[in-house]
């Protein structure tokens, strides 16, 4: 199972989701609540990009999610680098490559 949908798997069981399987493939529901302003607001947005309201919610969480786990990699490698500061030069980095 790739990590795609192990992770799709778990979403859908710390949200209650149902899961089915179409095709040999799994797919999990989700239900959010949005008020009706809400609703509109995401339904037109999907009509205007010419996708489904399920396709912009998957790329848009998948985009944020993306984003959030850079931003934590970005974090422990910045947190990595200060307690063992080692710089290199242009010319250092050519030597080092060999090039």
């Amino acid at each position: 199972m790739n990590k795609y949908l192990a992770f799709l798997l778990i979403i859908a069981i710390l949200c209650n989701a149902n899961v089915i399987q179409l095709s040999g493939e799994i797919m999990a529901s989700l239900s959010i609540r949005l008020n009706d302003t809400e609703k509109a607001f995401i339904e037109d947005f999907a009509k205007m990009n010419n996708k489904s309201v399920s396709e912009l919610v998957r790329e848009t969480v998948f985009k944020s999610l993306e984003d959030e786990y850079d931003l934590i990699e970005l974090q422990q490698a910045v947190k990595e680098f200060k307690q063992n500061a080692q710089t290199y030069s242009l010319e250092e980095t050519w030597e080092i490559l060999g090039v």
